[in-house]
């Protein structure tokens, strides 16, 4: 079986994309569908089943595509990202490549889509002519461990940083967290969003999720 997930906020073609993905390809399975960025996020980490491939439209409300794309590498070298688009290739190809993804097609092309999952399903990467320019893309573990050097390498966490990451992912609150660190409250503060800036997440929520992926 291989399983999907969805993100796009247009609720239409959230459930449009879905039934045209599992009417053309009969092993696919839709898992979740999620209108939010932040909302993907969440069942990246709390939902039971993981997708083996998240298709992620690049234009949302809450943030961005390539973000939320992003967001979802730096956390699992395990779930394949497709992006999608209404606009050209071209506007987001760069940028989908850079966030981590495996290939990029046309959203209003299920056929192409459907190709697209296949193939990543297959060799785990796509490759892309786009303007008469072709575009390889990496798989999911080239990725992920692309992204993690860049934060180890070039911004790693401080002990302080890593400790106010650690107390919080470990369920206590600010105000007591700042209590065994023996600092005030402001510093621990402080610390979580130079965390966030360094590890390239918009949330503690995020910095929380890295950071027990981490530990795994």
């Amino acid at each position: 079986m291989l399983k999907l997930a969805i993100v796009d906020n247009d609720a239409f073609a959230l459930r449009g994309i879905a039934a045209g993905v599992c009417c053309t390809l009969s092993n696919a399975k839709v898992i979740w569908l999620a209108q939010q960025g932040g909302k993907a996020i969440e069942y990246i980490w709390y939902h039971p089943i993981r997708p083996d491939i998240i298709l992620v439209d690049m234009s949302l409300e809450d943030t961005t595509g390539p973000e939320v794309c992003a967001d979802i590498r730096r956390l699992t070298p395990q779930t394949a990202l497709l992006a999608i688009t209404s606009f050209s290739l071209m506007r987001y190809v760069e940028r989908a490549m850079q966030a981590g993804t495996q290939g990029i097609v046309a959203k209003d092309n299920i056929d192409g889509i459907c190709h697209a999952l296949l193939t990543i399903q297959d060799v785990g990467f796509m490759t892309a002519t786009i303007d008469t320019r072709q575009y390889r893309f990496a798989t999911v573990r080239e990725a992920y461990d692309r992204i993690h050097r860049s934060v180890s390498s070039e911004r790693p966490l401080t002990g302080r940083e890593l400790q106010a990451v650690e107390l919080c992912a470990k369920g206590n609150s600010l105000s007591e967290a700042a209590e065994i660190m023996h600092v005030q409250v402001e510093t621990v503060k402080t610390n979580l969003k130079r965390a966030e800036q360094k590890i390239g997440v918009s949330s503690r929520a995020k910095v929380v999720a890295w950071w027990w992926e981490r530990e795994r």
